[in-house]
């Protein structure tokens, strides 16, 4: 069991083995798009767990290593590039401020520790290849020579080795470790000697190498620095003048977190700032994913880890990855599930004619009985609750005379041989809206809507691979959990283990991506109300949209703490921007946004997008800022009358009418 379950307990790339991000690479043409020898930095964005660590490291020296061992050097050569691999949480960038020491000293022992830091991890990757390749450095005390110059300070000790030189570098920082983890006690630095200006290693040593070592002479040297969120932003600011005042060999590739970016480029070099395809690019990880075919993709690296595992055993003729393990998950049977409803109610009033009787008994009291007659269609549900739907938008559109309306409901029902409908109004409403009516029919009649089959799977992802194996995760957990064999041939997931490992996941990311403080709290608030906004409205008799999970505003009238709000939801991907609108009448282009997908199973709403709403000032207002509880239940209150039997309509019975009043 352990061994079944293994392929998705790690969600983390950072949790991987060198090993395991070889075997778990997928190709997904990224090449075109990383540029590993490119000379123009890159700054690669994303959201928690799309794949930065696990691209990053993939192009770093180990898995270079790990590739074309044991002729390294001949890898090195034929790609170009040397992948210096750094994560700023091992730096620990909180040690740098603070402890009531003047910002200006902290900059400057940051930018030292920083040089220190980066001359170790390239000079052991040099002495690492060194040993495999006994004949590659052939003038190695001029090397070292040549790097201890780069110091402002003399050594008081001959270097004449690579080794030595790592000894010296690497006492210097436990120096400088020494002095910052006592500074909080000392209350100063004064203990520590700044031996190096900043820049100086890291661009002059890949220079010396280049020049000794003919093997390096076209080699790029690419600083893969992961985790740039975890520095604040003068420490951001010192990487981006780094990157502003670069120099050949040496390259940056920058891995982020889409809120991480704490200093818009700025820079300590005449507090200019870095500009986009001049100083740096782009690589948007997320959106590559989302925009491009990312479902085989998804389920290559999903079976690879179930092979791996040796959880499935592929056919050799097969070549459709995606097959197999599409085939191990239940799917929805619409026709077992819409059976079993006419089958629980049976010689039983219905709940949704039970919520239509109840609202049209203060409309009128003597047709009812008559009107949910010619509603009903005992062999199929679905058709029943398509009937209500057209028959609330008959009324609502004019047509006061409700038997007349169901009436004309009946006589125009048609009916195939499968019991489905096939005149037009049913088939128009069904095309546009069966995913609202049968969820809403789930829901009447006490089951929670159903999302199953792993190609919902990849929706509810949305090109986040993290996202994707934390719901396989918590998927296989619970269908051991209830004796089932999850991918053995044959063998189904059933619709139970995918129901509570998608609810888990869903409750997993709301908490992952949580935002601390106070801020997060309203972001959080704001979240909450959007959803409930979409599902009152989605829930209601005559929802206006379609699978409704997406909305548009004016961008221009909002306050700058609503734009601060909704920049945050989106930048820890609470919401997502799908596309942009034209407005019909202004011709402004307003943003359209997305709920998360995986977001949706918690309150019951769709995954896909058809249709979105336009929000007002006040509705934006009201949802994503601290306004009044009550300016935004008042909202809801009005979206209730609006969408829901009556609809604003004056209701009167007839029993309350005189034979008097004319």
């Amino acid at each position: 069991m352990d061994n079944l379950n293994a392929p998705f307990e790690i969600t983390k790339a950072s949790d991987f083995t060198d090993k395991q991000i070889e075997e778990f690479w997928i190709e997904f043409k990224l090449q075109q798009f990383f540029k590993a020898p490119s000379t123009m930095p890159m700054l690669i964005l994303g959201a928690k767990g799309s794949g930065k660590t696990h691209l990053m490291r993939y192009y770093s020296y180990p898995l270079q290593k790990l590739r074309y061992a044991p002729e390294i050097i001949k890898g090195i050569k034929k790609n170009k590039y040397l992948g210096i691999f750094m994560r700023f949480s091992g730096l620990n960038p909180e040690r740098f401020k603070g402890k009531k020491i003047n910002e200006d000293v902290w900059k400057g022992v940051f930018a030292y520790f920083f040089e220190l830091w980066t001359a170790q991890i390239l000079l052991n990757i040099i002495l690492d290849i060194h040993e495999s390749h006994v004949n590659l450095i052939k003038n190695e005390k001029d090397i070292c020579v040549a790097i201890t110059e780069l110091f402002d300070v003399s050594f008081n000790e001959e270097v004449s080795t690579l080794t030595k030189l790592v000894e010296v570098i690497t006492k210097l920082q436990k120096q400088a470790d020494y002095a910052i983890n006592n500074s909080a006690i000392i209350g100063n630095l004064n203990s520590i000697e700044l031996r190096v200006t900043a820049g100086k290693l890291i661009f002059g040593i890949p220079k010396i190498l280049a020049k000794y070592i003919k093997e390096f002479s076209s080699v790029q040297f690419i600083y893969l620095l992961d985790e740039f969120e975890n520095i604040d932003k003068n420490q951001q600011k010192h990487i981006n003048t780094v990157l502003r005042e670069r120099i050949d060999p040496v390259n940056f590739k920058i891995g982020v977190r889409l809120y991480g970016i704490k200093t818009p480029h700025s820079t300590y070099t005449g507090n200019e700032e870095n500009k986009e395809d001049s100083e740096f690019e782009y690589l948007r990880l997320d959106r590559i994913l989302r925009k491009s075919k990312y479902k085989p993709f998804f389920a290559q690296m999903c079976e690879k880890r179930l092979e791996i595992n040796k959880a499935i055993t592929r056919s050799t003729n097969q070549s459709n990855t995606n097959l197999q393990i599409n085939n191990s998950f239940a799917k929805i049977d619409q026709k077992y599930i819409l059976s079993n409803i006419a089958k629980k109610y049976k010689n039983k009033e219905k709940p949704y004619f039970l919520k239509l009787r109840k609202k049209l008994l203060n409309y009128i009291e003597e047709d009812v009985v008559k009107v949910i007659e010619l509603l009903e269609f005992n062999k199929n549900p679905l058709v029943e609750r398509t009937n209500i739907f057209l028959f609330y938008r008959a009324f609502k559109e004019g047509n006061n005379g409700i038997v007349e309306i169901a009436k004309k409901i009946n006589k125009e029902l048609e009916i195939n041989e499968q019991g489905a409908p096939k005149n037009q109004n049913h088939i128009k409403v069904l095309n546009k809206f069966k995913s609202d009516i049968l969820d809403q029919l789930l829901s009447e009649c006490g089951y929670d809507p159903i999302y199953a089959g792993f190609d919902i799977l990849l929706d509810l992802s949305y090109g986040n691979p993290r996202v994707l194996i934390t719901l396989l995760k918590n998927i296989v957990k619970w269908s051991y959990f209830y004796g089932e064999e999850p991918f053995k041939e044959g063998a189904l997931i059933t619709l139970k283990s995918q129901a509570e490992g998608i609810k888990d996941a869903s409750e997993w990311f709301w908490e992952y991506v949580r935002i601390p403080g106070e801020r997060g709290t309203i972001v959080r608030n704001s979240i909450i109300k959007l959803a409930q906004f979409f599902r009152e409205i989605r829930f209601s008799d005559l929802t206006p949209e379609c699978s409704l999970t997406a909305f548009t505003f004016d961008p221009t009238k909002i306050s700058k703490e609503v734009a601060e709000t909704i920049k945050l939801c989106e930048e820890f991907s609470y919401i997502i921007q799908i596309s942009e609108r034209k407005d019909k009448n202004s011709k402004n282009i307003y943003p359209v946004y997305q709920l998360n997908r995986i977001l949706a199973p918690r309150w019951d709403l769709p995954i896909y997008k058809r249709g979105d709403i336009k929000l007002t000032l006040e509705e934006t207002t009201a949802i994503f800022s601290e306004s009044s509880k009550n300016e935004y239940e008042n909202i809801i209150k009005d979206k209730r009358r609006k969408y829901n039997f009556p609809f604003l309509k004056k209701i009167v019975k007839q029993s309350d009418v005189s034979l008097f009043d004319e």
